[in-house]
């Protein structure tokens, strides 16, 4: 305060009491000391008149809580101090205070409005969210539960699969066991005609010989069975009127087919004749072997004849034409004897240069040679079951 005094003039001190008190002096010209106590002492004869001050006691005295600028008394006297702050009347501040509190009042309605709009905008937006969410939930517990259907029918499709799958095993199965019981019935009703045309044949041998030989035929085209083959062998021995005639040398071997419909002979004339049974006619020439042919036999499904010839070859022939099918070669001595496999797949061939060749019958392709025998086939073996030529390979008059 003393700075103030000793640097700035009176005029520009602005006095606001607002407790104690502040009595002026008029004949002394000064403030009453004794009397005021709201003031520093060093304004003694600071003022050559009574300074203008603002009285704010009555807040004190009032208890006033409302000092803001709503509240009229208060805002006046705040309108005193300004006026004399910046040096302009009070009408003008208080004009001012007006409307910059206009101002300030349309400030904040447009903060308020805008607040208010942002508000109404986020409310907006916070509740397209929520609605934007809760369908997204919506969907996903729409797609959860269709996922969790598609999963029960999956589940139940495999299922189903399981028990078709299985199903269809125990059909197959069933009808496995009805294939084979159809056909074992059918093989036994085969072996039962069969057998029955065989006794047949048998009563018939002596009263009708030619009867005697269809009906031993038909019996082994029924079921090869071994009371067929015995009544077909006797019944061609009572059967001597059938004279097999083409040949123009030594008939060396003849066998009959499986199925007994047919008699391949083989010749030294270098051929091999197929017969047919029954009507005793020749049904191919089989011709293409330089040599003595000395063994000729079917293929288990009467469907190929091979023989064995002095040319050191065995041939395969397709029956019912004659045609030359195949030429095994490779043996160097005469070949004595060839034969099929039972499965029709193979051929075997037994040679005097001592060694069996095993055959691939579809390509004639080597498979296997069999060496080691120290003596000749031995031609003094007799006819097997088949009818099949008796040569065989032996070391002193034993096979192997």
């Amino acid at each position: 305060m003393g700075f103030w005094c000793a640097h700035r003039t009176p005029e520009k001190l602005l006095i606001v009491i607002t407790d104690g008190v502040i009595l002026w002096d008029d004949e002394a010209n000064d403030f009453d000391w004794v009397k005021t106590d709201a003031l520093p002492r060093n304004l003694a004869k600071i003022f050559m008149y009574e300074p203008h001050y603002l009285d704010l006691r009555w807040i004190r005295t009032d208890k006033i809580q409302d000092l803001s600028l709503n509240n009229a008394a208060f805002r006046d006297k705040i309108a005193d101090i300004a006026a004399t702050l910046h040096g302009l009347s009070k009408d003008d501040i208080v004009g001012k205070d007006i409307e910059q509190h206009r101002k300030t009042k349309r400030i904040t309605w447009s903060a308020v409005v805008a607040l208010a709009l942002l508000t109404i905008t986020s409310l907006g937006a916070a509740w397209i969210a929520w609605r934007a969410e809760a369908k997204a939930t919506a969907n996903a517990v729409e797609a959860k539960k269709q996922e969790e259907n598609a999963r029960g029918r999956a589940e139940e499709a495999k299922g189903q699969k399981v028990i078709a799958e299985f199903q269809k095993k125990q059909a197959d199965e069933q009808r496995s066991v009805a294939e084979q019981q159809t056909k074992r019935a059918d093989e036994e009703r085969n072996i039962a005609v069969s057998r029955e045309l065989a006794t047949k044949s048998s009563a018939n041998l002596l009263i009708d010989p030619n009867l005697s030989v269809r009906q031993a035929r038909d019996a082994i085209k029924a079921f090869h069975t071994v009371e067929a083959e015995a009544a077909l062998r006797e019944s061609l021995k009572y059967s001597l009127s059938h004279v097999l005639d083409g040949h123009t040398d030594i008939v060396a071997q003849a066998a009959f087919s499986p199925d007994g419909r047919w008699v391949v002979t083989a010749s030294w004339d270098q051929t091999a004749r197929v017969w047919e049974t029954g009507s005793w006619e020749e049904a191919a020439a089989l011709r293409g072997h330089t040599g003595i042919v000395a063994q000729a036999a079917f293929s288990p499904d009467n469907q190929w004849v091979v023989t064995a010839s002095a040319d050191r070859t065995a041939r395969v022939w397709e029956m019912n034409t004659g045609k030359e099918i195949a030429v095994l070669r490779g043996h160097t001595a005469e070949v004595r004897q060839a034969m099929f496999s039972p499965d029709g797949r193979w051929v075997v061939t037994a040679s005097k240069d001592q060694s069996v060749w095993l055959w691939d019958a579809n390509t004639a392709e080597v498979l296997k040679m069999l060496r080691g025998h120290t003596a000749e086939f031995s031609p003094d073996r007799p006819a097997d079951s088949n009818g099949r030529s008796g040569y065989g390979a032996g070391v002193g008059g034993g096979y192997r």
